[in-house]
C-alpha cells in the first residue's frame, strides 16, 4: 500500500494520469481506483484526502475479513478511519468525494468470504447497535456517503455522448437535485436546454438517439422526492400552453421511442 500511494502521488502530481490497471503484483493501477483518485485531482486540495480515504477503506476491508456480520463493535471501530478521512475529503472536494464514495461502497467480504457488506447498507441498518454518541457520528457518515453516491449519479454520464449534450444533462440534474421543494415550472424550464441539445444532436447524429435518451430518462433524487423525467413531462407539461408544451411532448415521445 505504501508503495502504491507513493507511485500514485508521483504520477498524479507530474502527469495527472495513471496507467489504467492495478498496482499489486505487476505494479500497475486498477482502473476504478485510477478514476476515483484522478477525479480528486480536479481539486488539488482534495487529492491527498482522497488517497487517505482509499487507503483507509483498503485497510478496513482487510481487517474485517474474518469477522461476522454481528461483530458490530469491531466493524464500526475498523470503519472509523474511513469515516474520518471521507468526511475530510467531502469538505475539500464534493466531486472527488462522489467518485471516492463509489469506490468505498464496493462489497467487502466478511466471514471468510461467505458474506459481503457495503458501507452504505451497513451504516443504514446497524448504527442502532452503537452508543448514542457513536451513533450520531456514524449516522452523519451515512448521510454524507449517501449524498455523495447520489451526487455521483448526477455528474456521471456516458462518456461517448457529445460534450455539449452531456454537460446540459449534468446541469439539469444538478439543478433538480438541488431543489428543496417541488416547483414544476422551474424544473420544466431547466429541461429546455438538454431538450434543445438532444434535438440538435439527433438531427446531426441519429445513431446517438438511443444512448442520449437512455441517459436522460434516469431518475434524479431531490430533497422532496425523485424526478422521473418522462413521467414529470406527462404530469406537469399539460399545465403549459403553446409551442413549449408541444416541444416537451415531442421530446417525451422521442425519449419513450428511443430509450426502450
Amino acid at each position: 500500500m505504501k508503495k502504491f500511494l507513493t507511485v500514485a502521488l508521483a504520477l498524479l502530481l507530474t502527469t495527472g494520469a495513471f496507467a489504467q490497471k492495478r498496482i499489486e503484483k505487476n505494479n500497475v493501477l486498477d482502473a476504478k481506483l485510477a478514476k476515483a483518485i484522478t477525479a480528486a485531482t480536479q481539486n488539488k486540495a482534495g487529492f491527498e484526502s482522497a488517497v487517505n480515504v482509499i487507503k483507509a477503506y483498503e485497510n478496513f476491508a482487510k481487517s474485517v475479513q474474518a469477522k461476522q456480520y454481528h461483530d458490530f463493535g469491531y466493524i464500526f471501530q475498523a470503519m472509523d478511519e474511513v469515516r474520518v478521512t471521507f468526511m475530510a475529503v467531502q469538505e475539500k472536494s464534493p466531486e472527488a468525494a462522489s467518485q471516492v464514495a463509489k469506490y468505498i461502497n464496493r462489497p467487502v467480504a466478511i466471514a471468510n468470504g461467505s458474506y459481503f457488506l457495503t458501507l452504505e447498507n451497513y451504516l443504514r441498518m446497524e448504527t442502532v447497535n452503537l452508543t448514542q454518541g457513536e451513533q450520531v457520528k456514524f449516522d452523519a457518515f451515512h448521510t454524507a456517503l449517501e449524498n455523495a453516491l447520489n451526487y455521483a449519479d448526477v455528474i456521471t454520464v456516458n462518456q461517448a455522448l457529445p460534450k455539449e449534450y452531456a454537460e446540459s444533462v449534468v446541469a439539469f440534474r444538478k439543478f433538480v437535485s438541488g431543489t428543496k421543494e417541488l416547483k414544476p415550472n422551474w424544473i420544466l424550464q431547466s429541461m429546455m436546454n438538454p431538450m434543445d441539445e438532444f434535438n440538435a444532436q439527433l438531427q446531426k447524429n441519429p445513431q446517438l438517439g438511443p444512448a442520449m435518451a437512455k441517459e436522460f430518462v434516469k431518475p434524479i433524487k431531490a430533497a422532496w422526492g425523485t424526478v422521473e423525467p418522462v413521467d414529470f413531462i406527462n404530469e406537469y407539461a399539460i399545465t403549459l400552453q403553446g409551442p413549449v408544451q408541444d416541444e416537451l411532448f415531442d421530446f417525451r415521445d422521442n425519449l419513450n421511442r428511443l430509450a426502450r
